[in-house]
């Protein structure tokens, strides 16, 4: 999704600049960001639950079932304007995982 290592922003998750960093400065460069809203919200998915894999908190994880579930889930439509998603509200963001009450 970064199209370089990860290192610089898996250090960077728990730190108190993350609140400012956006989704759209992680993503390659070298790919144009996405014009359709479909795109987008697949893109916001997908950084959602790889950032849900990075939790400091083994048991706060999910599982590849659940990850699974996810991505074969229908989704709401997006609420933010894409621009303006940073990485904490995606940190933040309830993944709901199907089955889970």
């Amino acid at each position: 999704m970064m199209g370089r290592h990860p290192a610089e922003l898996i250090s960077c998750l728990s730190e108190p600049s993350i609140q400012k960093k956006k989704l759209k400065d992680i993503l390659d460069s070298r790919i144009p960001l996405p014009y359709f809203r479909k795109d987008m919200q697949d893109i916001v998915l997908v950084v959602t639950l790889a950032l849900a894999c990075l939790s400091p908190h083994p048991k706060s994880r999910p599982s590849m079932q659940e990850i699974a579930n996810e991505l074969l889930a229908s989704k709401p439509p997006l609420l933010w304007h894409f621009d303006s998603i940073s990485i904490h509200q995606l940190m933040k963001q309830k993944v709901y995982i199907i089955g889970r009450s």
